[in-house]
């Protein structure tokens, strides 16, 4: 496919996303309110490069920061103040129950899945070929799962999807033409995933795909996607800025005097998680809301 013949997918995606808006019984927050954002500042003594990567209904995040020793440190954060640290692990997607996927290396990087009573190591297995790094990304109430993983014979990511101990390639039929592959990122309760084929995203619904971008843009990330099928990332062009495409449009998220803006999640109450860096180019945790 043509970079021309994506453009036009831009269109075909957008109109898609605005029939299935317009059909749902819409009682969300009016997006056309501004954001306004929240620092968070976590507990410890040092947290270089922070960041929150999964946001709930009830405002707990999960996320990661460096300690003071070079150590990836994976964190939950509730909304009442309670943090739990989870050394090592690199935290994602997050459940109104705490469940949350993510991924931790070892002599190979496993995903896993994280429900509370049980911890579960994921691994794709793709028959005689091996694969030394999993990534669970996107989690959705019913405890599936979607993330990427590496072929490396080839090199290639593929994305994939975890569920009731099933695992299955969903790769876009486009894959092929993308440098390094694709990987899925969010899924909500319809199964709607939305994932990523550098320079462009995709949405996926009942085995159709839509690629498309922001229009002007170099790369366009989709990191999550809500139960009214707003998606949430980060685009960039000559800086990078976050992102919510919801039933009022396409709007930019930028924390005012950032020189750089990442949303990793939006819940279903619209608000968005992520990070920014600050004019000493210092990593902040934030939080927007909706006045």
């Amino acid at each position: 496919m043509s970079a021309w013949g994506w453009r036009q997918d831009i269109m075909a995606v957008a109109v898609l996303a605005g029939l299935l808006w317009a059909a749902m019984a819409w009682t969300g927050v009016a997006l056309a309110q501004p954001y306004t954002f929240r620092t968070i500042e976590l507990p410890v003594p040092i947290a270089e490069g922070a960041s929150c990567s999964g946001l709930n209904n009830d405002g707990d995040l999960v996320g990661l920061y460096v300690d003071g020793h070079g150590r990836d440190q994976g964190f939950l954060l509730t909304s009442n103040g309670q943090f739990m640290l989870m050394p090592l692990l690199n935290p994602h997607g997050l459940t109104a129950l705490r469940h949350f996927t993510g991924w931790y290396a070892d002599a190979r990087t496993f995903g896993f899945l994280h429900t509370g009573l049980e911890f579960v190591s994921l691994s794709i297995p793709i028959g005689s070929r091996s694969s030394s790094l999993t990534e669970a990304i996107g989690l959705n109430e019913r405890d599936t799962v979607v993330g990427d993983y590496r072929d490396d014979t080839t090199g290639t990511f593929h994305a994939f999807l975890y569920q009731d101990g099933h695992y299955a390639t969903i790769d876009p039929p486009f894959w092929t033409q993308t440098p390094f592959g694709c990987g899925a990122e969010g899924i909500n309760a319809d199964g709607a995933i939305v994932g990523n084929c550098s320079p462009f995203t995709y949405v996926q619904f009942q085995g159709q795909f839509y690629p498309w971008m922001i229009p002007g843009s170099d790369y366009t990330f989709a990191h999550a996607i809500n139960r009214w099928w707003g998606v949430a990332g980060t685009y960039c062009d000559t800086a990078c800025h976050g992102f919510v495409y919801g039933p009022t449009g396409f709007r930019p998220i930028d924390v005012p005097g950032a020189t750089l803006t990442e949303v990793w999640s939006v819940n279903d109450a619209w608000q968005i998680c992520g990070r920014y860096l600050d004019a000493q180019g210092v990593s902040h945790i934030v939080i927007g809301d909706l006045r």
